[in-house]
């Protein structure tokens, strides 16, 4: 390492922790790709706490200047990881000061838009904490290829919020019977957006994709007082082709809201 420090990125998967560290104090570049981007997010959450403080420091100094591209591809593996990995604390914060870049912001919303395999939405419920995500959403919304993908992003817009999970906590189900279940805990902020909610309901309702129509209905649900055109929107779920779309149109054709005609 001392002859070529571009060796060191091979020696963070050692097996000797002294090892590992010195590979870590050797680096000055930052990584090429993705996978070695991952293994230096890998030691900050390293078993030995000399290795994962190295890893901190290390990817203070290189990180900053990695290509947005191999961030945006290592966060579509890494920006769960928070909830899975145990032993690190400030430590990911180095990969957060990455993220949260308007530049691999940009490059994760294109790879969750075009690609059609994988855990998208979850990803982009993660990128959620991140408010450089939030002008991405109309284009996620109306572009993205997997229609789970497309609807958190409707909700989003709708709801002008974004909510995403930062850890889990017990609830009780039967305290009688010692009964309870691990739920997921979750953080909300208010998200930057532009245009009005009917505008964005109205393409909601227009989307291919049933699980969109779904949340349009919804939508159409919580706000019809404030719309303008409730009733011809509530129209167009009733002959939708989804059964759970016409479902919800049925209700509100059931139970008008007070002021309107039955």
């Amino acid at each position: 390492m001392r002859k070529n420090p571009e060796y060191a990125w091979l020696f963070l998967f050692d097996g000797n922790g002294y090892v590992r560290e010195a590979a870590l104090n050797s680096l000055s570049t930052p990584p090429r790709s993705a996978f070695f981007f991952s293994a230096l997010a890998w030691r900050l959450n390293d078993w030995v706490r000399a290795v994962r403080q190295a890893a901190e420091r290390c990817s203070e100094r290189v990180l900053h200047r990695t290509a947005s591209d191999v961030a945006a591809n290592a966060a579509l593996y890494l920006l769960d990881r928070h909830l899975v990995w145990g032993r690190w604390s400030n430590e990911s914060k180095a990969l957060d000061r990455t993220f949260e870049r308007e530049d691999v912001m940009a490059d994760l919303a294109l790879q969750i838009a075009q690609r059609s395999t994988g855990p998208l939405s979850n990803c982009l419920r993660h990128a959620l904490r991140y408010p450089t995500m939030d002008k991405h959403l109309p284009r996620l919304a109306s572009a993205a290829i997997q229609p789970s993908v497309r609807a958190l992003a409707y909700r989003c817009l709708i709801s002008g919020k974004a909510v995403w999970t930062v850890g889990f906590e017990w609830a009780w189900i039967d305290k009688v019977y010692g009964l309870r279940r691990r739920m997921p805990k979750l953080e909300t902020r208010e998200i930057q957006r532009t245009g009005s909610v009917a505008d964005v309901i109205k393409a909601a309702i227009r989307d291919k994709s049933n699980i969109v129509r779904i949340v349009a209905a919804d939508a159409v649900i919580s706000a019809r007082s404030q719309l303008p055109d409730a009733e011809e929107l509530i129209a167009r779920l009733a002959n939708d082709k989804s059964p759970a779309v016409r479902e919800r149109a049925n209700y509100m054709l059931r139970h008008p809201v007070s002021g309107s005609s039955p």
